[in-house]
């Protein structure tokens, strides 16, 4: 995990140098830049900040704190990510009116009829639902 994540911030801190460079040399070389760039960022949104933010990269909880203001680098803002997708997001995950992952992201597939049920099951009995 170490290996991709200096990956990552490899391509994104290269990227951004590379930028300026292209400037002076070629257009095309520009294109290509945003084309990385758009691996970048996200990959440090998905595999970096996400884990860091939810504790479980790593056992260090300083580990996990640093590495989720990763997450600032891309324009983002780590604290109010982690209130929204760990408080408001995981304790009404698919609730239409309530999860806020669903009503912003209609371009990523999420269904305007989903159910708005949340289904709570109890420990050792799956059958059991409020």
């Amino acid at each position: 995990m170490i290996t991709k994540n200096v990956a990552i911030l490899t391509l994104f801190f290269g990227q951004l140098v590379m930028f300026n460079i292209s400037l002076l040399i070629s257009p095309w070389l520009l294109f290509i830049l945003y084309i990385t760039s758009g691996i970048g960022m996200p990959g440090i949104g998905i595999f970096m900040m996400h884990n860091a933010i939810h504790g479980s990269y790593c056992k260090s909880k300083k580990v996990n704190k640093y590495l989720g203001y990763t997450m600032n680098l891309i324009g983002a803002n780590a604290t109010a990510w982690k209130i929204q997708h760990n408080y408001l997001h995981h304790f009404y995950t698919n609730i239409k009116e309530a999860d806020d992952d669903i009503s912003l992201s209609f371009s990523l597939g999420f269904l305007q009829m989903q159910r708005k049920i949340q289904l709570i099951t109890i420990p050792n009995n799956p059958i059991l639902r409020t």
